[in-house]
């Protein structure tokens, strides 16, 4: 009897002690999960900015339409102060797509991204640095660094983006 009440208390304290680590894992996991999210979202934007030679017709289409479902309906995108998309959506695949055929190359490196969620968790505001770099027609470099705030909106548990504000250049 005695070696069963040790054995079981022996147990109980560990098992306590995953217990209470899992729950503070999880609440941690929860409480970041929105930052996450809109860290990845910008990472993909990122990504299918980037061109690296020449591109298929098919793969800039593909590109397009994943770009445009980055963002809320209506969305301004400033990609340079005083310079920005149309606000609908099919324009901004479309412009993408016009782009994306002159630009033989392109770079873009995002840093010190800073998140802020919202109370409630449904709209949030970033700020992040983009260093970019443009070749087009084989000779015609250019190359910034702008600083950039952007909002964003939760619409069916997704984070888009409803704002991207050029805020100067670095």
């Amino acid at each position: 009897m005695i070696f069963r009440t040790m054995f079981t208390k022996q147990k109980a304290l560990p098992i306590a002690l995953l217990a209470v680590a899992l729950l503070a894992a999880w609440f941690i996991f929860a409480i970041d999960r929105d930052e996450r999210a809109i860290r990845k979202q910008l990472d993909e934007l990122a990504e299918l900015v980037e061109k690296d030679g020449a591109v298929s017709q098919f793969d800039a289409l593909a590109r397009s339409r994943k770009f445009k479902e980055l963002f809320a309906p209506a969305a301004l995108i400033e990609y340079m102060p005083g310079r920005a998309l149309p606000r609908s959506t099919d324009a901004m695949q479309t412009g993408f797509l016009s782009v994306w055929r002159q630009i033989e190359s392109a770079s873009i490196r995002v840093s010190q991204h800073e998140v802020e969620i919202g109370s409630p968790a449904t709209e949030a505001v970033s700020s992040f640095y983009a260093k970019c770099r443009v070749v087009m027609n084989g000779s015609e470099r250019m190359g910034d660094t702008v600083s950039y705030r952007s909002y964003w909106v939760k619409r069916d548990g997704e984070w888009l983006i409803d704002r991207i504000i050029a805020e100067r250049f670095e």
